[in-house]
């Protein structure tokens, strides 16, 4: 039994408190499917949150099964939480996963055997009607296909007695289409008929609710403003906030689609999470001189996405509407080898020490800020494990310092350091650790950069199953933005290889070296171009190896 008590949630802002919610009550049975309802801004996602700590309550307790969720500590909270799991609007899965691997993620945290897990899995894929997606991967799946998927791996073990007890959907339906919600909701009913698990749902939509609620609690301004049996509500609601929801347009129906003949040239456009940034109708007209009318439209944007539908009436030419209905749908060497006492293998070995030191001092700047570059995102004060502020502050501070000073300055800088490291100052070893400390802060930057674009909803899905930090970080953080990573690590590859080229001033070896030391020293223009042109081209071999890589590793393009 899960029991809200005098539960509120206030967020500190700029412009003063927000009171989320205010002292709100529900006890929610075991074994039901409980559905909390309420206009955007209500307070019900907040709620949901509360539940297994996403969002830890202001005041009020949440009482699980006689467990006071806010006593517990982080190892505790982690363990209930894969009691208490949850299915999220976005889906949030691990699109460098496959399915299969997606349904195996919690089992791996919970420390199931591989095997063990995988045939669990597979048993759940055919659970969700998805046996033949094992080996496939979340981005080509229809909005319907990547929510089924999300359930199974919430689910975890799946079994009675050895799986979740409480199933929280925030949303999970409220981007797919009529027909497809229907059958996501008859799954969810399936799962609590067959393993006992209390659901609660989380909606804006009365349609869900009356479809496989038992209770509904409806949500206004962070009050509970009524709470009753599901049919009873949706019959005779009793207050303004209810009879919004039971008729949100005064009783009047939307238009269906089939009210429209076909050479009417009207269509139905549903938004599954594309970008706000291209507004659609005002982009046809713009782009393609094409103008559409809007019939009707429910559409709401998150977090920058937008989510529902809306009907258009096309043009009556059939060639411009077939356009706007498709628009709706989302070398060889140069020269003769430089001065004549340069012989191809001299060039050849000024390759090979450049490659060497590029390759080098990147594994090491790797080393150094990969970590680093996981810190300042994890760290964060809302981060899965955040430091104190000053210490925060510190490391960028000293970050933008090390990124600020020019390359040949801080080689300067760091004469000491290298001579303590290598025992000299020249040749090409030492120019290894100039490079390494100008390019572990940039590599540190742009590894923050590559895990900040992960969607948050992806951390939390992972905290809610009870992952600890290092499991986030480790299997959810740098998996998912492995491709990200990659082509970061190739612009850090591009820009150390420049930096070397650089170090010729300190007789660093290399391509660098002879351009500077046999070409800008005795007027022999035709070697500076030849070592030029050999270090753009060492520059597309990396830069074409590392997209190639990226490309490989991003599972999203896979169909």
């Amino acid at each position: 039994m899960i029991e809200i008590k005098h539960l509120s949630k206030t967020f500190q802002m700029k412009d003063g408190a927000v009171n989320a919610l205010k002292d709100i009550n529900l006890t929610i049975p075991d074994g039901s499917i409980y559905g909390i309802i309420g206009m955007s801004g209500a307070g019900k996602s907040t709620l949901v949150r509360c539940i297994n700590l996403l969002e830890r309550p202001t005041e009020g307790s949440v009482v699980i099964d006689g467990t006071a969720m806010e006593t517990l500590n982080a190892a505790q909270l982690r363990e209930r939480r894969r009691d208490i799991t949850m299915i999220f609007q976005q889906f949030n899965l691990l699109m460098q996963r496959s399915c299969l691997k997606n349904i195996c993620f919690p089992m791996e945290l919970a420390g199931v055997k591989k095997a063990d897990a995988e045939k669990r899995a597979r048993e759940l894929l055919e659970v969700v009607g998805l046996p033949d997606k094992a080996n496939a991967y979340p981005a080509p799946l229809s909005g319907g296909g990547k929510q089924r998927l999300s359930l199974p791996p919430p689910l975890g073990g799946g079994v009675p007695g050895n799986g979740p007890k409480v199933l929280l959907c925030d949303e999970a339906t409220s981007a797919l289409d009529p027909n497809t919600t229907h059958a996501i909701l008859t799954l969810i009913k399936d799962i609590n008929k067959k393993l006992g698990i209390t659901v609660v749902v989380i909606t804006h939509q009365m349609s869900v609710v009356e479809e496989i609620c038992d209770h509904v609690a409806i949500l206004d301004g962070g009050v509970v403003v009524e709470e009753a049996p599901c049919r009873r509500s949706s019959r005779t609601p009793k207050t303004p906030a209810a009879r919004r929801l039971v008729a949100p347009n005064g009783g009047s129906a939307a238009r269906d689609l089939s009210s429209f003949a076909p050479d009417d040239h009207v269509v139905r456009v549903t938004f599954n999470g594309s970008s706000t940034a291209k507004p659609l109708v005002a982009s046809l007209a713009a782009e393609k001189g094409i103008l559409v009318s809007v019939l009707s439209a429910d559409t709401r944007d998150l977090s920058g996405q937008c989510y529902g539908s809306m009907l258009l009436k096309l043009p009556t030419d059939v060639e411009q509407a077939k356009q706007a209905a498709a628009y709706s749908r989302p070398t060889r060497h140069y020269g003769r080898g430089g001065d004549r006492r340069m012989s191809i293998a001299d060039y050849g070995f000024a390759i090979w020490e450049t490659f060497y030191v590029t390759v080098l001092s990147t594994a090491f700047a790797l080393v150094l800020g990969l970590p680093l570059g996981v810190l300042l995102v994890a760290g964060d004060k809302d981060g899965i494990l955040p430091l104190p502020g000053w210490l925060m502050h510190i490391l960028n501070i000293v970050i933008n310092i090390l990124r600020s000073v020019p390359f040949l300055i801080l080689m300067i800088c760091v004469f000491p350091l290298t001579r303590a490291i290598v025992g000299t100052t020249v040749g090409t070893k030492a120019t290894i650790v100039p490079l390494v400390v100008a390019a572990f802060p940039f590599v540190a930057r742009l590894v923050e950069t590559s895990l900040r674009e992960l969607d948050e909803g992806v951390v939390e899905a992972a905290q809610s199953m009870g992952a600890t930090p290092f499991q986030i970080i480790t299997k959810v953080m740098i998996p998912e933005c492995l491709p990200g990573l990659i082509s970061s690590m190739t612009t850090a590859l591009t820009t150390i290889l420049g930096y070397s080229a650089m170090s010729g001033v300190i007789g660093g070896g290399g391509l660098g070296k002879i351009a500077l030391s046999y070409g800008y020293y005795r007027y022999q223009t035709d070697i500076m171009i030849v070592c030029v042109i050999l270090l753009v081209l060492m520059v597309q071999v990396f830069q074409t190896l590392g997209t190639a890589w990226a490309t490989r590793s991003d599972k999203r393009l896979r169909k």
